[in-house]
């Protein structure tokens, strides 16, 4: 069955349901961690990360969480099922997962001593897949390690939920924001690499020619990457921080480029770096540490009438707060780690398609499907791609409806979906508040990583979704806003931990605030103003 709904910009957005009970269903646009995929990530993203979180969670002793199989990709974006999950069900899994984390002395330790090496496994199984390796091993040894993040992730829930609980009693409204503010100021994966990349910036900040090659020279990256790669001292620390980090895709996805790809987007953010005199990523974050302790006394200081409180309040914070950030941004490390691995090996079987004359490029391997990709006598593949790779183009130059299904619904001439934020005004923007405080600035449409470069000190960094690659552009700006996200999301905690206003979950701010305007963020309130 066919049914055809709207993009936000009127474009006609069809979508054949095998199962027509589906239609009636409330189908959510997934765009916090992936915009559209070309063919081959399409197919075998959904079915591999099923299986990859089946075999992770079945490892540990755990039922998978039901609610990861009920996705589908529709015009190469991806949306999942609004469908509540059976309480029984979740109630196993979180008992499950208590004894699990409890067994390993705590999710930090769950994910030091368990987690981790297993990822690091698949990765390097990944790194070490030759030429002729099966596109459905590579989804399938990737999707796992990514598996294995997610009962990370979930042994965090406990904890965080225990705290949320007590905070909400004893504090109040305010409880559920207490949480979020006491997770702040502990060292993770993401500050770790900012502030690597900003001790290669100190040392390339040193040399006046490193300074005139970042800074000053007006030729096309690929020659002042040669030229760079002259300069030793800085050559050699800034491979170091490659070495550890360039694999990483910036967003979760095969079809995103990795900086070992495109050094060019770590220089850039060096250069701005350079320009802005930004802080080190540590001096903030001991910053945020402060904060976090204050807030603690205070809130120590609030309980100290009440018996036992105190020290039932401690050990929740040690349980529900300590871990959170760590663990959450170092399972986004290796995600994005995994995932250019599994892109760097895909690059590989495209390099030999290449040669056997079946495409024109490595890249081209992501638009075909994997039983073309294994078809070892395969006839040439470039008209095919050539076809693919315009569909793929149409389809990334639109912002599909947010929910297909049952929520689909009509708003202002327009379809919209029930569940979205909405323009509360012609000059305001409702999202959601992620890290508190009010600032002004000139806001910033910034695209990606690279397009950081545009962003001057205090100005509002403007974008659809952060991933760890964006993250030292935090340094820089004065707020931050992102179309899609929650309170716990990557922009959320980095900002946090930067010390700046963030609002999440405005969606539209990349269509309704023009380049170079003059914005206020509220991190309190969720509002985005345009100023003028």
């Amino acid at each position: 069955m066919r049914v055809v709904y709207k993009c936000d910009d009127g474009t006609e957005f069809p979508v054949d349901w095998e199962n027509e009970a589906d239609a009636s269903k409330d189908w959510q646009l997934e765009r916090e961690h992936t915009v559209n995929s070309p063919p081959l990530e399409a197919t075998t993203h959904i079915p591999a990360m099923q299986r990859g979180i089946e075999r992770a969670f079945s490892e540990a002793g755990l039922l998978p969480p039901p609610f990861f199989s009920s996705r589908k990709v529709v015009n190469g974006w991806p949306y999942f099922l609004m469908e509540p999950s059976d309480p029984a069900v979740m109630d196993e899994i979180a008992r499950g997962l208590a004894q699990l984390t409890a067994a390993h002395g705590g999710a930090m330790a769950l994910w030091q001593n368990y987690c981790i090496p297993k990822i690091e496994e698949a990765c390097d199984w990944l790194s070490q897949a030759d030429e002729d390796a099966s596109v459905g091993e590579i989804a399938d040894v990737g999707w796992y390690s990514w598996g294995v993040t997610m009962v990370s992730a979930f042994s965090l829930e406990g904890g965080y939920r225990g705290l949320e609980d007590f905070c909400v009693k004893e504090f109040g409204s305010e409880g559920s924001s207490i949480v979020i503010e006491l997770t702040q100021g502990f060292r993770n994966a993401t500050l770790e690499a900012d502030e690597e990349l900003w001790r290669v910036g100190q040392v390339g900040g040193q040399s006046t020619e490193v300074r005139r090659l970042l800074l000053e020279d007006k030729r096309q990256w690929p020659e002042r990457i040669l030229a760079l790669e002259a300069q030793t001292e800085f050559w050699r620390s800034f491979s170091g921080f490659m070495d550890t980090y360039g694999e990483r895709t910036e967003r979760w996805q095969v079809s995103s480029e990795t900086w070992r790809e495109r050094p060019e987007v770590p220089l850039a953010i060096i250069r701005t770096q350079l320009t802005s005199d930004a802080a080190s990523p540590m001096d903030l974050l001991a910053l945020a540490a402060e904060r976090r302790e204050k807030l603690r006394s205070e809130l120590n200081h609030r309980l100290e009438l009440s018996p036992g409180k105190r020290e039932e309040f401690d050990s929740l914070i040690e349980a529900g707060a300590v871990s959170y950030s760590p663990v959450r941004e170092g399972r986004a490390h290796w995600q994005l780690i995994a995932c250019g691995r599994m892109r760097l090996a895909l690059l590989r079987v495209g390099a030999r398609l290449v040669r056997e004359g079946r495409i024109q490029a490595d890249k081209d391997v992501l638009f075909l499907t994997s039983e073309e990709i294994e078809e070892g006598a395969g006839g040439e593949l470039r008209a095919e791609v050539i076809e693919r790779r315009a569909e793929f183009d149409r389809w990334a130059g639109v912002l599909p409806p947010q929910v297909i299904g049952g929520g689909y619904r009509e708003v202002s001439g327009l379809k919209w979906s029930a569940a979205e934020s909405e323009a509360v005004g012609p000059l305001e923007i409702a999202g959601r508040p992620a890290s508190r405080g009010k600032a002004t600035g000139r806001a910033r449409l910034i695209t990606s990583p690279l397009d950081g470069q545009r962003l001057a000190p205090g100005e509002v960094l403007i974008c659809q979704m952060t991933s760890p690659p964006w993250s030292p552009l935090f340094a820089i700006a004065g707020a931050v806003v992102t179309e899609t996200g929650g309170a716990l999301s990557h922009p959320a905690i980095v900002a946090r931990e930067y010390g700046i206003p963030c609002v999440v979950a405005a969606r539209g701010a990349m269509s309704q605030i023009a380049d170079g305007a003059i914005v206020t963020v509220d991190g309190d309130s969720g509002m985005v103003t345009v100023e003028g």
